[in-house]
């Protein structure tokens, strides 16, 4: 291609000698080539020689060659020019996808037709495509043999890199419904708040042991409900599971489990050996749970509503530092009930009723709504759902906004 164009470069210049000035850069050209100069260079003083001369009139720096004033030879050398800056630095953006098919086909069928029929394509358009392809890739690709197309030394070099690249871009574009767990190397992510990462857990890898031994999990905890929403928003995380966050169109959700709140003193206090009223559990020390720093739990909007005030003589931000500090004290807390059986010391402890009706605090399972219908999501739902019986207990209003007071 580049011996036609130069060939015609030097033909059109034979006529035009009488203008001073215009072979010198032909025959510069031409001993370059003579000398054996590569493909690209010998691209280069051809476009030069007729660029600089003729092919592009004088134009302002805002304005862009009129194709329509060059001959065929100017254009040529022209698309040339740029070609090799693409040879030299492959801008990705200059590559059509149709190209790498189209090359993907000429090395399995090694002809043309057979080459376009297996991707649609007519011989023309394969044509055109090879065409393209060599200009891109600064090489012939493929060549005439006595049994068909012949792959040059770069065209096998290219040859497996882009079958797989094909593969890899078929396999990620492909949505199925089907979701192989026993199979898949993938990794979930799931955030958890406080308390129901120690419930959930303990359950969800048991489901992931059994049934896809080779998904991996990472978790990251949260504190305060409505980070829930950033995480699922960001796609940090694939699913949540805590108390439930703000409601929100995009953010899906179901009921996970929900356990009730109760009192704990450390065993042998003195307050343990009558029933726990309202006004015993008031003169008591308290240590107050608020994980999102609010200065509030349940109890203490439930005791509000009544007019009811308490001391707290310690706030802390986790409700599984409770346990201990109530073992080693003559303080009381309000805790959810499955946080005493998972701290390790139950049996340091006693458990009361709390003297006020409170809701259960509800736990759920959240996720982002263009997750949905992801198949390999939807499956680790189900299955965390269906470890959870759902035995929603009824509940009371204790408070107008008690939704907002759960932790």
């Amino acid at each position: 291609m580049v011996s036609q164009t130069m060939a015609r470069s030097e033909g059109e210049f034979k006529g035009k000698r009488e203008k001073p000035g215009l072979c010198r850069p032909v025959i510069r050209a031409k001993r370059q080539v003579d000398r054996g100069a590569n493909s690209t260079n010998r691209i280069f003083w051809l476009s030069l020689a007729s660029v600089r001369r003729w092919a592009i009139p004088p134009v302002r720096a805002s304005s862009r060659p009129d194709f329509h004033t060059m001959d065929a030879c100017s254009i040529a050398c022209l698309k040339s020019m740029d070609t090799a800056s693409i040879i030299r630095g492959m801008n990705l953006h200059g590559i059509d996808l149709n190209l790498l098919v189209a090359f993907d086909a000429l090395n399995a069928e090694r002809n043309v037709t057979r080459a376009g029929a297996r991707i649609g394509r007519t011989q023309p358009a394969m044509s055109a495509a090879l065409s393209r392809l060599r200009v891109l890739l600064g090489d012939e690709l493929f060549v005439r043999g006595p049994s068909g197309l012949q792959p040059t030394p770069r065209a096998v070099e290219l040859a497996e890199p882009i079958s797989l690249a094909l593969r890899d871009i078929q396999r990620t574009l492909q949505f199925t419904q089907d979701f192989a767990p026993s199979a898949s190397t993938m990794t979930f992510s799931l955030g958890v708040s406080g308390h129901a990462g120690s419930v959930v857990l303990p359950r969800l890898l048991s489901i992931l042991t059994e049934r896809a031994p080779t998904v991996d999990l990472r978790v990251q905890d949260y504190a305060g409900r409505d980070d829930a929403i950033a995480l699922l928003d960001s796609g940090e995380v694939d699913l949540t599971v805590g108390i439930p966050p703000s409601a929100t169109g995009r953010i899906l959700r179901a009921r996970l489990f929900q356990e009730r709140f109760v009192c704990i003193l450390r065993k042998e206090h003195p307050a343990t050996l009558r029933p726990l009223d309202t006004e015993s559990f008031l003169a008591l020390t308290h240590i107050l749970v608020a994980p999102e720093n609010e200065g509030l739990d349940v109890a203490e909007a439930a005791l509000a509503m009544k007019g009811m005030r308490r001391r707290i003589a310690l706030t802390v931000p986790q409700m599984s530092a409770a346990p201990q500090l109530v073992a080693s004290s003559d303080m009381i807390a309000t805790v959810v009930e499955g946080v005493v059986a998972g701290s390790g010391y139950a049996d340091r402890l006693s458990v009361l009723e709390f003297p006020l009706r409170l809701n259960p605090v509800p736990f759920v399972l959240s996720w982002h709504r263009r997750n949905d219908a992801h198949p390999a999501q939807r499956w680790l739902r189900n299955c965390m759902l269906a470890a959870f019986p759902n035995v929603w207990l009824p509940s009371e209003n204790v408070c107008a906004d008690l939704a907002q007071q759960y932790y």
